[in-house]
């Protein structure tokens, strides 16, 4: 996918109303420099979505390991983990969301 495609791609997994058990998505851009802004800028976002649309979720945790971040959901009973992975020798990251129910991370 195309990075101006990231907000909404980030906007469906917080929702999940397709009730998806474990998304993948792919991000590329032509210049790694926008790409690495947009990696970077990943947890920003998913904080302005939140506070945008007023869903009831919450940030758990976040780990942030230079080029894999990991960030831990709370929304009602479903926990959200949103992994993604920048490799910057092909201009892309991956998002892997797992969702699941009542696990203590």
């Amino acid at each position: 996918m195309k990075l101006n495609l990231l907000y909404d791609e980030l906007n469906d997994i917080i929702s999940n109303k397709n009730n998806d058990l474990i998304r993948i998505s792919s991000f590329e851009s032509s210049t790694i420099r926008s790409l690495v802004a947009a990696f970077e800028g990943i947890y920003n976002t998913v904080s302005i979505i939140i506070l945008n649309n007023k869903i009831d979720i919450l940030i758990d945790n976040y780990i942030n390991n230079g080029i894999s971040k990991k960030i831990f959901l709370k929304k009602n009973n479903v926990n959200i983990i949103i992994y993604y992975n920048l490799n910057e020798s092909e201009n892309i990251f991956t998002i892997t969301t797992i969702y699941c129910n009542n696990i203590n991370n």
